[in-house]
C-alpha cells in the first residue's frame, strides 16, 4: 500500500455538530441581549446592531473570501460601520424626513461593495461585495419593532409597534419633555385621532389567534383609550407605514428638537 503524501494535508473530521451547537448556545444568550438592548435603547441600541452587522460581515468574508479577507473585510467594515452611524447618528430635514441619512448611509454602501468588488479575489467579486448590502442593511434598518399582541404565556401586549432605533428614540422623548403631547392633541383633530385609534386596535387585534381564549388587548395605539399618551407609539406605527396623523405631526415637529 502506497504511503500518503505528506504534503498533502489529512482532511479534519466533520465539524457540523459542534459548529451547531455553539450557534444554538449563542443564539440562547443573544436572543435575551437583543431583547435587553432593545428594551435600553439610545447608543446601546446602535452600538449592539453596528457590533452584529460586523460579525456577519466577518463572517462572511471568512466564507466567501477565505484567506485573502484581510483586505477586503477593512474595507467593507470601514463602510458599513459609517453607514451604520450615520443612519443612527445624522439629523433630520426640515421636513421632519429621515430619506436624507438614509440616502447617505446607501450611498457609503454602495461604495463599499465597489471597493469590495475591486479589492476581492477575482473569480469571488460579486459573492464577496455582496456581503455589503447583507450586513449594512441588518445595522441600518432596526428603528422599530412588531410586537406580537400575546406573549407566549398568553398575556396580551396593547403596545404593537415599538420605537427602539436611536436617535429617533431620544428625538421623540425631547418632543414630549417640551409638552408634545398637549400641543399635539390640541393641534390634531379628535376625530382623526379616534379613528386611528380604532385602525391600530384593527390591525392588532386580527394578529390574535382565532382559537385564543382568554384576555385580549384593549385600547388603541399603546394602549390609549382616549386622547394620547405617548408620543413614540404613534410615530412608531407612522414609520411602519400606519396611517397614524399623530404620527405625521411629531415626524413634521421633530426638527424642533434636534
Amino acid at each position: 500500500m502506497a504511503n500518503a503524501d505528506p504534503a498533502r494535508p489529512v482532511p479534519a473530521a466533520s465539524s457540523g455538530g459542534s459548529e451547531l451547537t455553539l450557534r444554538i448556545l449563542s443564539g440562547l444568550v443573544l436572543a435575551p441581549l437583543a431583547v435587553g438592548v432593545a428594551y435600553l435603547g439610545g447608543w446601546i441600541f446602535v452600538a449592539f446592531w453596528a457590533i452584529a452587522a460586523l460579525t456577519v460581515l466577518w463572517e462572511w468574508c471568512t466564507l466567501v473570501a477565505g484567506g485573502e479577507r484581510r483586505t477586503v473585510l477593512l474595507t467593507a467594515s470601514a463602510a458599513v460601520l459609517l453607514a451604520v452611524l450615520l443612519a443612527g447618528a445624522a439629523a433630520p430635514t426640515p421636513d421632519g424626513s429621515h430619506s436624507a441619512r438614509l440616502v447617505a448611509g446607501g450611498t457609503l454602501l454602495v461604495m463599499g461593495v465597489l471597493a469590495t468588488a475591486a479589492l476581492a479575489p477575482s473569480g469571488r467579486r460579486v459573492w464577496t461585495a455582496a456581503g455589503i448590502p447583507y450586513a449594512g442593511l441588518l445595522g441600518m434598518a432596526p428603528v422599530v419593532l412588531r410586537n406580537a399582541p400575546l406573549l407566549r404565556d398568553g398575556t396580551p401586549m396593547p403596545t404593537r409597534y415599538w420605537l427602539v432605533g436611536e436617535p429617533e428614540r431620544t428625538w421623540v422623548s425631547r418632543l414630549e419633555s417640551a409638552g408634545g403631547v398637549d400641543r399635539a392633541e390640541a393641534e390634531v383633530d379628535p376625530e382623526a385621532v379616534v379613528a386611528a385609534h380604532a385602525r391600530y386596535a384593527a390591525e392588532r387585534d386580527a394578529a390574535v389567534p382565532g382559537d385564543h381564549v382568554g384576555h385580549r388587548p384593549t385600547g388603541g395605539v399603546g394602549g390609549t383609550r382616549v386622547g394620547l399618551k405617548c408620543l413614540h407609539a404613534h410615530y412608531a406605527w407612522h414609520l411602519a407605514g400606519g396611517d397614524d396623523p399623530v404620527g405625521r405631526w411629531v415626524e413634521a415637529h421633530l426638527p424642533e428638537v434636534t
